[in-house]
C-alpha cells in the first residue's frame, strides 16, 4: 500500500510462529487484504506470473486510488505516526510511572 502499486501473492504454506494462531477470532490484515491489492497465483500457475505482471501494470491510476483507499481504512495515522506514537508513550509513562518514594 505504502508504493500503492499493486502485489502478486504466491499461495504457498504460510509461515507460522504462532501455532495458537487459529484461537484468535480476527484473520490478519495481510491475508485479507491479499485480493485487494493484488492477485494471489497458486503454485499450480506460476507460469502465469508475466501475464498476470501485465494486467495488474495496466492501469496504474486504479490502483493508486484503490491503495489510498485501503491505507485511509486499515492504517492508523498515516504521516504523523511518530509523534502519535511519541504522545502516546508519553502519556502512558507519565500515567503509569510509580512514585519512588523522595522522588515525588
Amino acid at each position: 500500500m505504502g508504493l500503492e502499486k499493486p502485489v502478486i501473492f504466491v499461495d504457498v504454506p504460510r509461515k507460522v510462529n504462532n501455532p495458537g494462531y487459529r484461537d484468535i477470532s480476527y484473520e490478519p490484515i495481510e491475508v485479507m487484504l491479499r485480493s485487494e491489492i493484488g492477485d494471489v497465483i497458486p503454485t499450480d500457475r506460476l507460469p502465469d506470473i508475466p501475464a498476470t505482471v501485465e494486467r495488474l501494470c495496466e492501469n496504474p491510476g486504479i490502483w493508486r486510488v484503490r491503495m489510498r483507499e485501503l491505507r485511509e481504512r486499515w492504517i492508523y495515522n498515516v504521516g504523523s505516526s511518530a509523534g502519535v506514537m511519541a504522545a502516546h508513550i508519553a502519556r502512558s509513562a507519565e500515567f503509569e510511572s510509580p512514585h519512588v518514594e523522595g522522588n515525588q
